[in-house]
């Protein structure tokens, strides 16, 4: 199976990276994080909807391809998303949707690193 990097798979990795399960792919947070996780793997059909295991405030599901894409993906950060271009945004609105905020009129991401 070749994977090709999407705009909705570049936004599921931007909130997988702060805010991800320990198990599989999938993320930790509130109602809303994971309603709009679940809606971009519905999307980008990733897994079909009885694969996805839902625990107190973690979804997730297990597929070993994407596990090791999206790892790829995260250690290519810098030279994936230097250029501003959809697959660009698509991570940074997914890292602002898992640890972002706004204050005062202020844009925030509570985690970060000189990658982001």
């Amino acid at each position: 199976m070749k994977l090709r990097l999407t705009p909705h798979l570049s936004y599921l990795i931007g909130m997988w990276k702060y805010a991800r399960t320990r198990e599989g792919i999938g993320i930790v947070g509130n109602e809303n994080m994971r309603t709009a996780f679940l809606s971009k793997v519905v999307q980008a059909e990733l897994t079909s909807a009885d694969k996805i295991m839902v625990e107190d405030m973690a979804v997730y599901f297990y597929h070993t391809a994407y596990r090791a894409f999206f790892d790829q993906i995260l250690a290519e950060e810098v030279d994936r998303y230097a250029h501003a271009n959809d697959f660009a945004a698509a991570f940074l609105a997914g890292l602002f949707d898992a640890v972002g905020g706004q204050e005062e009129g202020k844009v925030y991401l509570a985690k970060w690193d000189k990658n982001d």
